[in-house]
């Protein structure tokens, strides 16, 4: 009893895997640079306790702009016995990697990130929205791949959902007329053009979590045939007016689901009192076409994906629209964004999407508040079509911070029916930077 009350004392002293704080390549002037940090963290993983040792080293090296960083964790029950899954297969053993990167993105010529990956947008969203690999943490971690690369006026942005199974994958080209060609007209040159893919070679290959025993788990792959899918699409937009008032733009866009149909969809796009307030919008009417689904590979795909391609063909509406409404405070250090989306005249599922967050605050204080809901009819935060996530980070110093996180995500455990389980995360932490 004693030694348990001293472990969560301690856990004032000293993290847990952290989505406020943002985590990457580091800019530095110095040819080689070691930071890292140091945590023991008391965690509950749905109704289990645990005490997790984790430490995070990170190796820069400034003048090549190239970037490591691993994650090690240690967790054990409170009885003491060591929580498996972290080490007990390929794809576990491999998560330990938290970050690979080369460059910034758009900072950079090229830039290339082996990470989790989280809210992952192509263009404007009608193929890719929001896309995110790791919505099974903390059970199964995946490690995924972005890149960018922009050379005079062209762009290419490029995304693997998971490095082992190279399974997801897609990307976006696009040019800007204005630079491409040297346009100094603001209508001509603001026109962009953008060409998307996004493919899964095997939507039923899929992750699932054998449960032995509380601290015995392992991910099991199961790899049952499953057909090819792809989306192909393109997009275009223009920017017809600024003002002190008001921002104004256009866009369109047009994707192809092979295993479904066409969607088009067109809107506007822009800013209001954009020396003031600044609130950015987006709104964009669709039709769709012999079951084609908008944003199909969304925050919830690494979920259903093995479920959602057996339904493909179910969704019979005709139309939806989406709106998307942002503002940033304070000098552009904290953020929040609202977006709703359904489709009607047939099958009727409403989605919100809504996310408070802190963006470039000095690094003594983070915090994201994320809502996100399928069938939001109802706010309802305990259920398999809702995400959840709660954290906020304060540094007491510039080597001390104390945090909590809340997260509701979901998994799949190993048995017959393979249904899809809600799990809830929450740690308690301080993390020791050096």
């Amino acid at each position: 009893m004693l030694f348990r009350l001293i472990l969560i004392i301690l856990f004032c002293l000293f993290p847990i895997h952290i989505f406020a704080e943002p985590f990457g390549l580091r800019q530095t002037d110095k040819t080689i640079q070691f930071n890292g940090s140091a945590e023991l963290n008391y965690t509950i993983i749905n109704t289990e306790p645990y005490i997790q040792f984790l430490a995070v080293p990170e190796l820069t090296f400034g003048k090549i702009n190239l970037g490591f960083g691993f994650y090690l964790p240690l967790e054990t029950s409170q009885d003491y016995y060591i929580r498996k899954i972290e080490y007990k297969s390929s794809q576990s053993i491999f998560s330990k990697l938290h970050y690979i990167q080369y460059g910034l993105p758009w900072q950079h010529p090229i830039s290339i990130k082996i990470s989790r990956i989280d809210e992952f947008t192509l263009g404007h969203g009608l193929i890719v929205n929001r896309y995110s690999n790791d919505i099974t943490f903390p059970e199964i971690r995946r490690q995924g791949v972005q890149i960018a690369i922009k050379s005079k006026g062209i762009y290419f942005q490029g995304i693997i959902g998971d490095i082992i199974t190279q399974s997801t994958m897609g990307g976006r080209l696009s040019t800007r007329l204005g630079e491409l060609f040297k346009i100094k007209n603001d209508i001509l040159g603001s026109i962009e053009i953008g060409f998307s893919f996004m493919s899964d070679l095997n939507p039923k290959k899929r992750d699932a979590v054998l449960v032995n025993s509380n601290t015995d788990h392992q991910i099991v792959r199961r790899n049952d045939q499953g057909y090819l899918l792809y989306v192909l699409g393109g997009d275009l937009s223009i920017t017809l007016l600024k003002t002190s008032i008001i921002n104004l733009g256009i866009y369109s866009e047009l994707a192809n689901i092979n295993q479904a149909g066409t969607g088009i969809g067109y809107g506007i796009y822009g800013s209001f009192f954009p020396k003031s307030l600044n609130i950015e919008y987006k709104f964009q009417f669709r039709h769709l076409f012999n079951s084609f689904t908008p944003g199909y590979f969304d925050s919830f795909y690494e979920a259903y994906r093995s479920t959602k391609i057996d339904t493909i063909s179910n969704n019979n509406a005709k139309y939806g629209w989406y709106i998307e409404l942002s503002r940033f405070f304070y000098e552009k250090k904290i953020g929040m964004t609202i977006s709703y989306e359904e489709t009607f005249n047939g099958t009727y599922n409403p989605h919100i999407f809504l996310k408070f967050y802190t963006n470039n605050l000095p690094n003594r204080f983070y915090f994201t508040i994320r809502f996100d809901q399928y069938n939001s009819i109802n706010f309802k935060i305990n259920n398999t079509q809702s995400l959840f996530l709660f954290e906020i980070l304060y540094g007491f110093t510039e080597n001390l911070k104390l945090g909590v996180t809340y997260l509701k995500g979901l998994t799949r455990e190993e048995n017959p029916s393979e249904a899809l389980q809600n799990l809830t995360y929450l740690g308690l932490y301080t993390k020791i930077v050096f």
